[in-house]
């Protein structure tokens, strides 16, 4: 937690901030009471006077009357865990507190220090080991004390310093300050150093949060880790005259003073009490995502206009922009409610505001216009974006189940190609004859947990791909290409191990080395499971061929196919001259019946083993490790395959207009190699993500048609990093980042799912909460029995002003309703007085949680999906399916309708 150096300082009493007023610590301090000194403990002894652990007075950690406030002046990141001992310690040996039964509430916060000292020793205090340390401290608390909720406090934006520093209006001890910071403050603006801290600060705080957010503290019912983010963004306080308010501050103008402490106490408080106590009153923003459902296209359109009016509204039938009564509901709580829209318009006219919604819009748009409402917002002046509170409503899927049989899901095989076993590399090392600089060894720790934990990463990755998870779609697959399992050194003809396949820091291949790695991945994709290459130099320099058409023989389901014929191999390239060469007559719709000819796309994810690190270098120049993705084995496309051999150039003799493959030795041309140099298996997702988004927006490809080939190589940095850190570098970390990433490719989960999962309910200011009331929704009918009409708008697709009133009501219902007690229809009976109020017993917007349905933190475990993908696409939007079939059902009645008014009007006018 926090102590008080200076706390309760005179202004002008520089020597007095030695003086740690714990007594006033806004986290733990209990001087006096609430109307006096506002602390997190005193706030608590309102509620329950009878509070055990608080601190009061001054001294150190180790007083009496320090209590349970085991803070120490001037520690860091790697003091955490030994306060967490002495203070389990002191609980254990307190008479007055249950170990057992009693709830603890600890609050954490540190990490100023570290960064006030970082440019010593960067290493020390990098994020790695700054989030480690935190994980020392949690893991020790999740260990020994039950029944407990801790505050993970994130560490401050420590540059806003700077200002208060540079200001010489303001009277501050500068000499002093520097020695207690000087990373902080010694550098200039524009330096490489404020940049580096810049970078760490995020750093710090970004892997704090995915440590909160890894679900690592949420396995028991008793025990919760919650981020506190109060502190991740804070701008200095200024004074009337536009200074630096230095009353914040101790005289050292570095730690806080007693007004900081108060604040930072009511922030703490604030933070942890916020959205599950949410009134309709408090809603200040009220905005909108999705298609032209919710931008109320037509919703004003006459009742008898036939397809010709709609023609002749051209745009404008797409562009009423009103969110109807729902905002008009919350303007009755609260009048001065921001982001309605009103007229009409595109989504880029002004009065459209915060409805970002556009027509003709499907799902994969939502993050586009996620983002153009976030920046909206953000440079809103008549919003407060850190304290105002915001309805979001997003309502998606109609386009997407209406173009699903036109538009199938992207198509890709994915190589997954087994981390390299790294131990047979040391004979480079070991061999005396052999010209290797020992010094640039970059691999150098191995050790018998090392050589099980490569046995074990084989086995977990081997388990995740044989489960079956990417089975279940007939246009994706994953298949593991064995070949740098066994990747024994070749010897040179006087018996040595030959270095020709390798760059001069022996560890990197070279030219001829990508060459042969490439021969492997191809000979590896085109033989049968069960029959893969275990080792890259076991079939010399040929390239295999298969004499069936198809490439699928490499699959499971298929690994009966006929063997394969041998080519000769010239120079570093490679020659190739398979019969079948064409692609299929039709686009295949499985991966099982995929041709070489069909793949329009290739992609790569890894390491500097797939950036291609120093293909051409000499020994001097690896200190810079230049990038060269010349001669790249899975994704280089320089020269042709006669002159240079890579998976793409080979691939290029099937499809030569295949697109993707890296280019020279620039970013500019890397293409779909997303790899990068020194990346570990927890990089996978970011960079699966990365070529995901180059790849919907490239226009050189089809993201959804065209069948892309992309080759995962990782695990070499892990090994390697294993013996510092086995449990970030552990087996099941490895495995559980590699489906996270092949997950990105695959997108297998449903949004119900999604929203049940508990993912979006780690923060006490974010809650994602799923409105069924379109799942059983009736088809409203006339007084005649047919289909009314009047609740859509003259297309029978979109809903009129009518149909929009009901949606709000039952929206707003919706929301007012408990989480499993949610009405799943709309009966569309309009009712001006059906809409539900608060009450005295349930004031609050209902989530999952104030509902009492999850009282703690979920498990947040994947399950095996059990359903074809179209069924988890289906199920993906709640309700809409319902929507289209009562879309349809209107529009079949509808034209059985007219044509019996139509057959009415003939008799009456039919002459005898």
């Amino acid at each position: 937690t926090k102590i008080c150096n200076g706390a309760g300082s005179n202004p002008h009493d520089v020597l007095d901030v030695l003086t740690q007023y714990r007594g006033l610590s806004w986290s733990v301090g209990g001087n006096e009471n609430i109307s006096t000194v506002t602390t997190l403990a005193n706030i608590l002894r309102e509620f329950n006077p009878s509070l055990i652990g608080y601190s009061t007075g001054t001294g150190r950690e180790t007083t009496e009357n320090a209590a349970l406030n085991q803070a120490v002046a001037g520690d860091k990141s790697e003091d955490v865990p030994a306060q967490v001992r002495r203070l389990v310690d002191r609980m254990k040996n307190d008479t007055r507190i249950n170990m057992q039964t009693d709830w603890k509430l600890v609050t954490l916060f540190i990490g100023g220090n570290d960064l006030c000292k970082f440019c010593e020793d960067p290493i020390r205090y990098s994020p790695e080991n700054y989030t480690y340390n935190i994980q020392i401290a949690l893991d020790m608390l999740h260990r020994e004390v039950p029944r407990t909720f801790v505050n993970l406090v994130t560490v401050l934006s420590i540059t806003s310093l700077r200002e208060l520093y540079a200001e010489k209006n303001v009277s501050c001890p500068r000499i002093l300050m520097r020695l207690l910071c000087p990373c902080v403050l010694k550098y200039a603006d524009n330096s490489t150093e404020v940049e580096q801290l810049v970078n760490f600060n995020k750093r710090y705080q970004e892997r704090t949060k995915e440590l909160v957010e890894s679900g690592r503290y949420d396995t028991r019912e008793d025990f919760t880790v919650v981020l506190q983010p109060f502190l991740t963004h804070v701008d200095m306080p200024k004074t009337q005259e536009g200074f630096p308010d230095n009353s914040y501050f101790a005289p050292d103008c570095f730690h806080f003073s007693q007004k900081s402490h108060s604040q930072a106490a009511r922030a703490l408080w604030n933070n942890m009490v916020r959205l599950h106590s949410l009134k309709p009153a408090d809603v200040k923003v009220i905005a909108a995502l999705g298609d032209s459902l919710t931008a109320a296209a037509a919703a004003m359109c006459c009742q008898n206009c036939d397809s010709a009016d709609l023609t002749r509204w051209g745009t404008d039938i797409f562009s009423l922009r009103c969110h109807l009564s729902f905002s008009d509901i919350f303007r009755e709580f609260n009048a001065m409610i921001e982001g309605y829209s009103t007229g009409t318009g595109s989504v880029n006219d002004l009065n459209a505001f915060l409805n970002q919604a556009v027509p003709g819009a499907e799902a994969e748009h939502l993050p586009t216009q996620a983002r153009a409402l976030l920046r909206l917002m953000q440079t809103d002046s008549r919003i407060d974006f850190n304290a105002d509170w915001k309805i979001i409503t997003v309502f998606i899927g109609g386009n997407d189940l209406c173009n699903y049989c036109k538009d199938p899901c992207t198509v890709a095989l994915v190589n997954l190609v087994e981390v390299i076993d790294i131990l047979p590399l040391r004979q480079l090392f070991v061999d005396t004859q052999v010209p290797c600089p020992t010094y640039l060894f970059l691999c150098r720790d191995v050790d018998g947990l090392l050589v099980a934990g490569f046995g074990f990463l084989q086995l977990g990755v081997q388990g995740l791909v044989e489960s079956g998870r990417y089975d279940t779609h007939e246009n994706f697959t994953v298949i593991i290409q064995p070949f740098l399992r066994n990747p024994t050194i070749p010897l040179d003809q006087d018996g040595h191990p030959d270095v020709s396949y390798f760059s001069p820091d022996c560890f990197h291949p070279n030219q001829k080395g990508h060459s042969q790695l490439a021969r492997a991945l191809w000979n590896a994709l085109v033989s049968c499971v069960g029959s893969k290459i275990r080792s890259m130099f076991e079939f010399g320099f040929a390239l295999y061929c298969t004499i069936k058409r198809y490439m699928y023989s490499m699959l499971s389901s298929n690994h009966n196919m006929t063997q394969f014929d041998k080519l000769s191999f010239q120079n570093w390239g490679s020659d190739l001259s398979c019969s079948e060469q064409t692609p299929s007559s039709r686009v295949p719709t499985s991966v099982h019946e995929l041709q070489p000819a069909d793949i329009k796309v290739i992609g790569a994810l890894g390491d500097s083993l797939t950036v291609s690190t120093a293909v051409l270098q000499m020994v001097a120049e690896l200190i810079l490790l230049c990038d060269s993705v010349l001669s790249l084995c899975s994704i280089g496309g320089d020269g042709t395959l006669e002159t240079q051999t890579t998976l793409p150039n080979i691939l290029k003799k099937f499809s030569p207009n295949i697109f993707g493959f890296s280019t020279g030795s620039s970013k500019e041309t890397a293409g779909f190699n997303v790899a990068q140099r020194g990346a570990t298996a927890r990089n996978m997702s970011a960079q699966a993500r990365e070529l995901v988004e180059l790849m919907r927006s490239s226009s050189e490809i089809n993201f959804k048609e065209d069948w892309k080939l992309i080759t995962i190589l990782i695990g070499g940095n892990d090994l390697c990093q294993y013996c510092f850190d086995k449990e970030t570098y552990s087996v099941q970390n490895y495995v559980k980042h590699l489906q996270d990433a092949l997950d990105v490719f695959y997108d297998e989960a449903e949004a119900l799912q999604l929203v049940n999962s508990g993912r979006y309910e780690q923060r006490e200011d974010f809650a994602v909460v799923v409105q069924p009331f379109f799942r059983n929704t009736v088809l409203p009918l006339d007084r005649d029995g047919k289909p009314d009409l009047s609740f859509f708008a003259a297309d029978c697709f979109h809903f009129s002003r009518k149909g929009y009133a009901e949606m709000a009501m039952a929206l707003w219902n919706n929301m007012m309703e408990p989480v499993g007690e949610k009405q799943t229809y709309n009966n569309f009976t309009y009712d001006r007085s059906k809409l539900k109020c608060p009450t005295p017993d349930k004031p609050f917007l209902s989530t999952v949680r104030n509902s009492g349905l999850r009282n703690s933190v979920p498990n947040t475990e994947k399950t095996e999906p059990s359903v074809p993908y179209w069924a988890v696409i289906v199920a993906a939007v709640a309700g809409v399916l319902v929507g289209s079939a009562l879309i349809w059902a209107v529009s079949r009645r509808t034209t059985r309708h007219r044509r019996e008014t139509e057959t009415e009007k003939n008799m009456k006018t039919t002459s005898l």
